[in-house]
């Protein structure tokens, strides 16, 4: 059976709320005046909240508590949720073991080799938590 294209009975319209520009470089970009919100009111209190968690957990553990191997950068950048948000843990309002003050290294460690990260303790699974 030959296919036919499907063709359009009407012109595409034009979006009234973007209009083009010109850059430097004589490109027509589409530019719009409304800022996307990038959290809800609700999220961004949690986020404050958050912000607040880590930068404590950083001044109180300046040392990284992974210590994957000799690669490690010794000082402490990042906190690492035993239980990961996408399993069910929390943002904030866990207890204080349940996060890891981590270098970079050893906290990208720590995502890329999930199944070594548990046996070392790491990482909770979902069906493990309490």
């Amino acid at each position: 059976m030959k296919r036919t294209p499907l063709n359009r009975k009407t012109g595409l319209k034009a979006n009234k709320s973007l209009k083009a520009t010109k850059t430097l470089q004589t490109k027509t970009q589409l530019s719009s005046k409304t800022r996307i919100k990038f959290r809800s009111k609700r999220m961004e209190k949690i986020y404050v909240e958050r912000r607040e968690l880590v930068s404590r957990i950083l001044q109180e553990r300046p040392q990284c508590e992974i210590a994957w191997d000799s690669h490690c950068y010794r000082n402490s950048t990042e906190v690492h949720e035993r239980l990961a948000r996408s399993v069910g843990g929390k943002i904030v309002g866990d207890s204080e073991d349940a996060y890891v003050a981590t270098c970079h290294y050893c906290h990208a460690m720590v995502t890329d080799n999930p199944a070594e990260a548990h046996r070392r303790g790491w990482v909770v699974r979902s069906w493990e938590r309490d």
